[in-house]
């Protein structure tokens, strides 16, 4: 996916707020790919458009011919009257495929993010987290070769949201990498996940950074200590605005 030039803008009153300008990156096939940034400069303005959902007023998206997209929102993305199993299986359902298949491919999925004997439960009966979990079953399930993520584990508490983050980074990788796009306002949840981040600015959001991550994989919690990973994140930062006596205080090393 190519995208060039990007502007969008909302009518706020009688004025209009631009969210998008002058927007220009490339996805890599198989890529993970997180963007980051200061809250309202348009990252999730950014994944509605990949998406399709909006149409950006200049600049153009270029996507691969019948590619299947599915958009994971931050909002979460449950129906309220399925319950745990239906919800999860409703993209394999919507591709036509039978009951008992659907029920056969989704067991181990719930079993790997913490919700086996929690199939027949309904979203009100739900934590937020166990909401969002079942949201990036349903999305994982539909294979798609573009999965664009707006933070959809920003409900989960630290211990939870780093074993899936494991779990999804395993699927990932047995699933052949697919493209996936996560917008995120962690810069260690990026740099545990991804092969490269761009860093977006204030609004209107424009690409500002791009730090590629080539730390070996697998990654775990005790990497985002080392030397190499601290000194990605200290550029990262930078592109964000940090000013420098900031980055002294965070990283006395140096790194």
């Amino acid at each position: 996916m190519r995208c060039e030039g990007l502007g969008v803008s909302f009518a706020s009153g009688a004025q209009r707020t631009h969210a998008l300008h002058e927007l220009t990156f490339a996805t890599h096939p198989g890529e993970f790919l997180s963007i980051v940034g200061p809250s309202g400069c348009g990252k999730t303005t950014l994944l509605r458009v990949l998406a399709g959902f909006i149409q950006p007023e200049c600049g153009i998206v270029e996507r691969p011919e019948g590619r299947r997209t599915i958009l994971i929102r931050q909002e979460g993305s449950v129906f309220p009257w399925l319950n745990v199993l239906e919800n999860a299986t409703f993209g394999l359902e919507m591709m036509g495929v039978g009951r008992g298949e659907r029920e056969r491919r989704a067991r181990p999925y719930l079993e790997r993010f913490g919700l086996a004997g929690r199939e027949k439960d309904y979203p009100a009966q739900l934590s937020v987290g166990m909401k969002q979990r079942v949201a990036v079953i349903q999305a994982l399930l539909a294979d798609p070769e573009l999965l664009l993520m707006d933070e959809p584990l920003a409900g989960l508490d630290s211990q939870t949201r780093w074993a899936v983050h494991g779990e999804l980074l395993e699927l990932w990788e047995q699933q052949g990498h697919r493209t996936i796009v996560l917008v995120t306002h962690d810069v260690d949840e990026a740099l545990l996940l991804s092969d490269r981040v761009l860093v977006l600015s204030r609004q209107p959001g424009r690409v500002v950074g791009e730090v590629e991550v080539s730390l070996p994989r697998p990654r775990g919690m005790s990497d985002l200590l080392t030397p190499e990973t601290l000194a990605l994140k200290r550029r990262i930062l930078t592109h964000l605005g940090f000013a420098m006596k900031e980055l002294a205080l965070a990283f006395p090393s140096g790194a």
